[in-house]
C-alpha cells in the first residue's frame, strides 16, 4: 500500500519530459553501484538496456517499488556461517563445494557450504525501497529518460 501510494505521488514523471543529462547524474548516484548501463555501472540487478523497452509505467514502478516483481535470479539470499557471519546478496555462482554472492560495487564473497550454517531467500530485492527520497518527479522523469535514450 504505502509504495503504491509513492508510484501515484510520482506519475507526473510520465509525463512530464525530464532532463537525461541530470538523470545521467542520478543513474551514477544512486544506481550504477547495482545496474549496468551503457558501459557504466555494476551487474548486480538487472541491465537497465534490458528494461528500456518496457515502458516508462513500468520502469517507474520498478524504481519505486522494487519488490513488487523480483525475477529469481534478482533474489537476495541471506546466508549465515557457522562462525557467525552474516551476508546477504544475489546468487552469482553454486556449486557442491562453496556459494558466491554478488553485492553492491561488484563485490563478490564465495561461502564454503561446509560453513553454511543456513540460507535463505528473503523474498526481497537487493534494491532499497526509498531511492526516491530527496528527488522530486521530475528528477526520477530525467532517470527514466537518462535509461529510454541510453547507448
Amino acid at each position: 500500500g504505502k509504495r503504491d501510494q509513492v508510484v501515484k505521488s510520482f506519475a507526473a514523471a510520465l509525463d512530464n519530459k525530464g532532463d537525461p543529462h541530470h538523470g545521467h547524474e542520478l543513474y551514477t548516484a544512486k544506481c550504477s553501484t547495482c545496474h549496468h548501463l551503457a558501459g557504466e555501472g555494476n551487474a548486480l540487478g538487472p541491465d537497465l538496456e534490458t528494461v528500456k523497452n518496457t515502458g516508462k509505467e513500468k520502469m517507474l514502478t520498478n524504481i519505486l517499488d522494487p519488490n513488487r516483481e523480483v525475477a529469481p535470479n534478482y533474489t537476495a539470499y541471506i546466508v549465515e556461517t557457522k562462525d557467525g557471519d552474516t551476508q546477504v546478496g544475489v546468487i552469482g555462482a553454486e556449486n557442491a563445494a562453496s556459494v558466491t554472492l554478488k553485492m553492491a560495487s561488484g563485490m563478490q564473497v564465495t561461502i564454503n557450504r561446509d560453513n553454511i550454517q543456513s540460507m535463505r531467500g528473503a523474498g526481497l530485492s537487493m534494491m532499497p525501497e526509498g531511492v526516491e527520497e530527496g528527488m522530486k518527479p521530475q528528477d526520477v522523469g530525467g532517470l527514466i529518460d537518462c535509461i529510454i535514450t541510453a547507448k
